[in-house]
């Protein structure tokens, strides 16, 4: 996943100093969101691979800018 061994812990310490009633834990709070992130970069990864598809920076948003490279995606 791209981080070291033992991130999570570090991680949960660190928001514990920060944040001393926060109850987050690393298992399973935070490497599930890790899990989502993860399949939503994938996904967006490979949307934005695809010529004919794009990014609008002022909305936010994913532009399909070719009819065509949308309908072969969504196959």
């Amino acid at each position: 996943n791209g981080f070291r061994n033992g991130y999570l812990a570090q991680l949960e310490a660190h928001l514990a100093k920060a944040i001393p009633n926060y109850d987050l834990k690393a298992e399973p709070h935070i490497s599930s969101k890790m899990l989502v992130r993860k399949r939503q970069y994938s996904t967006l990864a490979t949307m934005f691979s695809k010529s004919g598809l794009g990014w609008d920076e002022s909305q936010n948003m994913l532009v399909v800018e070719d009819d065509k490279a949308w309908d072969d995606y969504v196959k």
